[in-house]
């Protein structure tokens, strides 16, 4: 079990970062909610959703690209 961290630790982007790529590079792809839970890691998922509007615009922000469909996707019969 890690020390309790520092209040507003996950206001620094850096952190959450420094604390993902490590996972990130374990599992080969951007974890999903339910894998960090299984980890232990839901600290994690707290300071995503508190600070950073949710997983995909994590998973944006650092360069993964989002999982959800654009609005309307599923509109299109193509689709």
């Amino acid at each position: 079990m890690t020390a309790p961290r520092p209040k507003g630790y996950w206001k620094d982007f850096s952190n959450l970062e420094s604390e993902l790529e490590p996972i990130i590079e374990e599992l080969g792809h951007f974890p999903t909610q339910s894998e960090l839970q299984e980890l232990g890691k839901s600290s994690i998922i707290n300071g995503i959703q508190v600070y950073y509007s949710g997983m995909n615009a994590v998973r944006e922000k650092m360069g993964y690209g989002s999982l959800k469909k654009p609005n309307g996707y599923w509109k299109e019969f193509s689709n």
